[in-house]
């Protein structure tokens, strides 16, 4: 009994390579290569964390953090895969998330009025996309090769500390 408890330990612990190399996520395309997760993605304007936490079936899921907790958690390759997930708009910044398709490239632009702002979205875990852009903008409209969407921000006020960045003294 004792030799079986202590197999079973090291087996939830992981061998060497395991804690080496980090956890197993699966990326869009379902490849469950081994690496070792950011803690989180901060993202400048909003202060809000982007983490990579793991879902139903081990599939990489995104958790949105902001100064009052989590607000969405997405997991890759569900059953309806959003091209965007959610989009929000703060006093003085604009964030939008979602899926990232198969083929990995997406265009996002914040549009407001007759102003429109391209923005470089970055990648998380492979499965998913977020883009942050300083201003108030109304809609995104994100495209790909195959697909476009667009998506009308919410608007967004924070009800706990401002933002996630530590408090200045």
């Amino acid at each position: 009994m004792v030799a079986k408890r202590a197999r079973t330990r090291r087996q939830t612990e992981g061998g060497p390579a395991a804690r080496r190399t980090g956890r197993s996520i699966p990326d869009a395309s379902g490849d469950s290569t081994r690496f070792t997760a950011p803690k989180a993605t901060l993202l400048p304007e909003s202060g809000w964390e982007l983490r990579v936490g793991r879902g139903s079936r081990n599939r990489a899921a995104l958790e949105v953090h902001t100064g009052d907790g989590l607000i969405d958690v997405a997991v890759a390759d569900g059953l309806v895969a959003a091209l965007i997930r959610g989009a929000v708009r703060g006093r003085r910044w604009s964030v939008a998330w979602g899926h990232l398709p198969r083929g990995g490239d997406v265009l996002v632009e914040f549009r407001s009025g007759n102003s429109m702002r391209r923005v470089p979205a970055i990648t998380i875990a492979g499965a998913f996309w977020a883009a942050e852009v300083p201003g108030r903008f109304r809609s995104v409209v994100v495209t790909t090769a195959a697909d476009r969407a667009s998506f009308r921000l919410r608007r967004f006020r924070q009800h706990g500390t401002a933002g996630l960045r530590p408090q200045a003294s």
